[in-house]
């Protein structure tokens, strides 16, 4: 069965405000096969590659929070991967972020905002609680660099600064939402499915999803070597590709 772009991440558990809010990897093995159905890079280009860069930055957010009690398993190489996934990003110039994606999340939802993705606000509090000794450091410092890019990659995309969050705050239009709906917007937005998800299956849509984005990169951004993107495929390609 080929899930094109849907996206599989664990399911969540606890309360939406707590701080043991977390969510565990299941212990099965997928069998799954994650095709790339759907990703049309030529007709929805820049629309795609905003949701292509998404699944993948969900990925490696997931990764990265499984790993990180195991610092000899070098955690911090899933914000390499994160960081360049952001310069990636930036092949979409602000004219079609402003006419093809600003316009469908707005419409989606108003004030869509990324602030609302589970990973990555599990992600910053992890982070939160790490002790910044000579031991972290290198995890800190990919997170900062990380945090640089994502600023560069917002103010190319809108250079006018304004998020639609904020937009719909400073019009005096928010609407209360409880935490478990906002979450539900993003995870629908992004087609990501919760469900028990193992591990294993993480891995293998690692191995499809960012394959296609290595392939378009290459063939528009030939420049640019995405070095711990590809160390992350080769790595896994002996595991999984048999």
């Amino acid at each position: 069965m080929r899930h094109g772009r849907i996206l599989y991440l664990p399911e969540i558990h606890g309360h939406a405000n707590g701080a043991d809010t977390v969510y565990a990897l299941a212990e099965i093995d997928g069998d799954h096969e994650y095709g790339l159905d759907g990703y049309n890079m030529e007709t929805y280009s820049s629309w795609n590659r905003w949701l292509l860069s998404h699944h993948c930055s969900f990925l490696v957010w997931s990764l990265f929070i499984h790993t990180l009690p195991f610092k000899q398993s070098k955690p911090e190489r899933y914000l390499w991967v994160y960081d360049e996934i952001l310069t990636y990003t930036r092949l979409i110039d602000p004219i079609q972020y402003d006419t093809h994606i600003r316009p469908i999340m707005a419409a989606f939802w108003p004030g869509f905002s990324a602030v609302w993705s589970f990973e990555f606000q599990r992600l910053k509090s992890l982070l939160k609680l790490l002790p910044k000794n000579e031991t972290n450091r290198p995890i800190h410092e990919a997170f900062q660099k990380c945090h640089l890019n994502h600023l560069l990659t917002a103010k190319t995309l809108v250079p006018s600064g304004r998020s639609l969050l904020q937009e719909i705050k400073r019009a005096g239009k928010e609407q209360p939402t409880s935490v478990e709906s906002l979450r539900f917007a993003y995870d629908a937005m992004f087609l990501i499915q919760r469900t028990p998800v193992s591990r294993e299956d993480l891995e293998r849509q690692v191995l499809t999803k960012f394959s296609l984005l290595l392939e378009d990169a290459a063939q528009m951004l030939p420049q640019f070597n995405m070095v711990a993107t590809q160390a992350l495929l080769n790595n896994l390609r002996p595991k999984w590709l048999q």
